[in-house]
């Protein structure tokens, strides 16, 4: 980091993508708020049942090895993709004798 400012926005950046929630929120009339949070957490609920969803049909399935290297690519460092400034991504090529992830 560069300064105190990159830092600063580094950290708002990664709340906003987790879902951090301003403190401004609680400047909000309290129905509104609760209103809001409400709507949050529902969407949460649907979205986590239906990743559990897949997970366990996947997991039961043939499709548990490529869903392991999926889950497993947040540990990568992605160099190659950074390096060229291309987006990481994952890519399966599958052929009668093999199959090649990129």
């Amino acid at each position: 980091m560069e300064s105190r400012k990159d830092a600063k926005n580094a950290v708002i950046g990664i709340g906003k993508e987790y879902g951090f929630i301003e403190k401004e929120m609680d400047q909000m009339a309290p129905n509104v708020r609760l209103a809001v949070e409400e709507s949050i957490l529902a969407s949460d609920k649907k979205v986590g049942h239906a990743i559990k969803t897949l997970a366990k049909h996947i997991y039961a399935s043939d499709a548990r090895f490529g869903f392991g290297l999926v889950q497993n690519a947040d540990n990568n460092r992605f160099t190659n993709a950074n390096a060229q400034g291309e987006s990481p991504f994952i890519a399966f090529k599958v052929y009668p004798n093999r199959i090649v992830v990129e």
